[in-house]
């Protein structure tokens, strides 16, 4: 090694500090007071007092030494190039200038000196730690920084909304709303102000500034947001109509919002486009989703005042939000479309989701926030949609072990954890995590109680257990002091466990198999289709009650035969057996006139048989059937669910021969 590099290696050692001692400098008031031997700190430190005594703050003089630290690295980068093939160990001159970026976006933020564009950044920055389960350190942030950006104040609030929909607790409920009503009131300030005027002539877009499009933008989020805390606040008339109105000048202000986007051709900034699109296209594909599963008249009554109920037009909103992966309204955008994908399609739906979705934003997710519970509960949910309940249990657990802030994300986990058990036929499992949720959460008490009673009961069956029946019968007859109202009405799924607490906790040994039905109402059949193991083992366990309960003349025995008749058909047709279904199904409709409690069991018969002939391309007889099981029947425990599941299915015929118009 010649004399020459010697030299540039000692030089570069003694020139380049550590990030620790960076951070430590840039915290002490600045000063001249240096080492006589470093001729080069001297010069700096005199550069510094100079910049010190220029500005009146002494932030600034701290963000000029960061800048000038910068600069350093940078012309010693160059050096570091003279030393490749040395034994020097070269310092990383990259993370150094991240951290001394990052101190320097840090003190722009204390004096509230952010362009709106770092705004912008900063609040997609909060929005990624918060997903990697940095919850308290980014509440925490949000509320120092509410005041610097309408940015900042929506998300402050937003936080605080979550915080309060997770925990359903009323005191939250209060704190956010009066949280999202401090924001509307901000963003309303940085709003364009048209007049009247804006109703009877389009306004001219380029006028607005980027923070006036974003403001806009912001002010409809709260009024959503304000609308929805409303109506679970406070569920009376008052309430409804009050939450109502916010929500309609929600709906007003996304639209502008989609003018904005569509004509205005000057953006200041490509960027806070970009993020402008990503919050546009949330908002409009948000609305139009909700409306898209109200019952038919009431989506047709809406869309004559201006809603959209079109489901594909909103989904492809919502995808188009997530091709924005840089969008400030990313991350919000996946979360919808997940639990579209993976919970309502399946709840509300035909439970005909793929995982098309899933496949390609996990690649996102891991490489953006590895560590995030959200994440992990999306590959869960994944797992879960191709029948792979093993490995799904496994992503649910890694959740609850990522963070213990909102142990509300741990009852999620622990809902999908039941049902993994559920498929798995794992009895003892399943009670148990019912049985977790029952003491723990209280979303919906009745309806844990009631799977823990189920599952009980198939313990008790399946493992010999007789001394279980005690139980299962003390906690079936908690079950109706349980029930909870949502906008002032039982939630379909309650009213069934409240008839099922009802008939059976005197004669708990006259339950059959109950855990079919709750298979059924949660679309779960359709996952374990994915892998016909799964179902196996339910079907012999039908087929064994079936040589017990024979069809007979008595009333009582022949709903449980047509029963458990109809569960082998759903079986069967989830088996691609679907001859031997037609024939299962149109047994039970056979039965019609001498059914006597289970009428519920003839428009679900009438349903399947509808989806079976859609399956075989006979989308007239599909039609039949499917109206039939709409028209012909009311009143009956599963109305609700039949229903918005025959509109999903004549809506797909509809499409299915606008694409095929030969079939």
């Amino acid at each position: 090694m010649n004399e020459n590099s010697v030299e540039s290696n000692d030089k570069l050692n003694e020139n380049v500090r550590p990030v620790e001692e960076v951070k430590e400098e840039v915290t002490k008031e600045p000063s001249v007071k240096e080492s006589k031997d470093d001729k080069s700190n001297e010069d700096k430190a005199t550069k510094v007092t100079n910049v010190a005594t220029n500005e009146a703050k002494p932030q600034k003089a701290e963000e000029a030494l960061l800048v000038e630290l910068l600069k350093e690295i940078k012309n010693e980068k160059i050096e570091k190039k003279q030393l490749k093939g040395t034994s020097t160990k070269i310092p990383d001159f990259k993370n150094i200038e991240i951290e001394i970026e990052k101190d320097c976006q840090n003190l722009r933020v204390a004096n509230k000196e952010l362009t709106f564009e770092e705004c912008l950044e900063n609040g997609r920055q909060m929005m990624i730690k918060f997903l990697d389960n940095k919850f308290e350190e980014v509440i925490g942030i949000l509320d120092d920084q509410a005041d610097i950006s309408i940015i900042h104040k929506l998300g402050s609030a937003a936080v605080h909304f979550f915080d309060s929909i997770l925990t359903m607790d009323k005191e939250k409920m209060s704190m956010a709303l009066v949280s999202m009503r401090e924001a509307a009131e901000f963003a309303d300030k940085h709003r364009k102000k048209t007049g009247y005027i804006s109703y009877l002539i389009t306004p001219d877009y380029n006028t607005f500034n980027d923070v006036e499009c974003h403001a806009e933008l912001c002010y409809a989020a709260t009024m959503l947001v304000s609308g929805l805390l409303i109506a679970l606040e406070d569920q009376s008339i008052y309430g409804f109509v009050n939450g109502g109105l916010k929500i309609r000048m929600a709906h007003q202000s996304f639209k502008e919002c989609a003018y904005i986007l569509k004509h205005k051709t000057n953006w200041e900034s490509q960027v806070a486009r970009m993020h402008f699109e990503s919050g546009t296209r949330l908002g409009v594909g948000s609305f139009d989703l909700i409306i898209s599963f109200f019952p038919t008249k009431l989506a047709k009554l809406l869309e004559y005042i201006g809603f959209n109920s079109d489901r594909d037009q909103a989904v492809e909103e919502l995808t188009q939000a997530v091709s924005l992966v840089d969008g400030l309204y990313y991350d919000i955008s996946s979360i919808l479309l997940s639990a579209y994908y993976g919970f309502l399609e399946y709840f509300y739906g035909l439970g005909e989701s793929d995982t098309d979705f899933f496949d390609k934003s996990s690649h996102i997710w891991l490489a953006r926030t590895p560590s995030s519970s959200v994440v992990k509960i999306g590959l869960g949910v994944r797992e879960m949609m191709v029948g792979q309940p093993d490995k799904a249990i496994y992503y649910f657990n890694e959740c609850i072990k990522g963070q213990d802030f909102w142990i509300q994300l741990h009852y999620a986990c622990n809902w999908e954890i039941t049902w993994a058990y559920v498929m798995k036929s794992d009895w003892s499992n399943a009670a148990a995590y019912a049985g977790k949720l029952k003491e723990e959460c209280k979303w919906s008490p009745a309806m844990f109680t009631y799977l823990y009673a189920v599952f009980l009961f198939m313990e008790m069956e399946h493992n010999n257990k007789p001394e279980l029946a005690e139980q299962i019968s003390i906690e079936l007859k908690k079950i109706p002091k349980l029930k909870r109202k949502l906008g002032g009405k039982k939630a379909f799924h309650e009213k069934i466990v409240l008839d099922r607490s009802k008939k059976f906790h005197d004669n708990v040994q006259n339950l059959l198999l109950p855990h079919l039905e709750l298979i059924y109402i949660w679309n779960i059949f359709h996952m374990m289709a994915k892998q016909p193991k799964l179902l196996y083992p339910m079907l012999d366990d039908v087929e064994d009650k079936l040589n017990k309960h024979t069809k007979t003349t008595d009333s009582g025995n022949l709903d449980q035969y047509c029963y458990l008749t109809f569960m082998k058909g759903v079986i069967k047709r989830h088996l691609n057996q679907k001859d031997e279904a037609i024939q299962l199904f149109e047994e039970v409709i056979n039965c019609k006139k001498r059914i006597k409690d289970e009428i519920h069991l003839l428009p679900q018969s009438y349903f399947e048989l509808g989806m079976i002939h859609r399956g075989l391309n006979n989308p007239s007889e599909a039609k039949r059937l499917l109206k039939k099981a709409r028209d012909d029947y009311s009143n009956y425990l599963s109305e609700c669910m039949i229903n918005f599941r025959v509109v999903n299915a004549l809506e797909m015929i509809k499409k299915e021969k606008q694409a095929s118009p030969l079939k």
